[in-house]
């Protein structure tokens, strides 16, 4: 704790502190601390030890990445990034996640942007193959499928 010269001078002369360090002027108590006891540096026992954050990401044997132990696509939450929502918004959207999970998501896209990214265009694609075997085995009315068609266009580019 941060201390007037003059009153570092009064614990140094009356032996209640011993210094530490001369830069930054640092001084401990006289007496041993227990970490040292045990071993530890007192240097060591004043960095704070913080925890790691491991990314909540799971993959699936078909390749499809989701959230957690949720049925949550990654690329759900990234496109709701990509979209501009907001981590308070995706957890309002999808009450399993947690908003310390989307921030995690959120810091692991930015960090891995082209990976990512590489796996979204891996995972459309996959999407457009899927649909295209729907079309195949289940074939709709050609007027039906025109306005669907334009359904989408139109929603895909407001």
């Amino acid at each position: 704790m941060p201390c007037h010269p003059a009153r570092a001078r009064e614990l140094l002369n009356a032996g209640k502190a011993a210094v530490y360090r001369r830069f930054p002027f640092t001084m401990t108590p006289p007496y041993p601390s227990p970490c040292l006891k045990a071993g530890v540096s007192r240097a060591d026992s004043m960095t704070p030890i913080l925890p790691t954050i491991s990314v909540p990401l799971r993959t699936e044997a078909d390749g499809t990445i989701y959230i957690g132990q949720t049925k949550i696509m990654l690329e759900l939450v990234i496109s709701a990034f990509r979209l501009g929502d907001s981590p308070e918004h995706i957890c309002e959207n999808y009450s399993v996640l947690s908003l310390s999970d989307v921030y995690v998501i959120y810091a692991y896209y930015l960090q891995n942007r082209e990976s990512v990214d590489l796996y979204m265009k891996t995972q459309e694609q996959s999407e457009e193959q899927f649909m295209q075997q729907i079309d195949e085995r289940y074939p709709l009315p050609d007027t039906l499928r025109a306005k669907i068609r334009a359904f989408q266009n139109a929603n895909s580019h407001s």
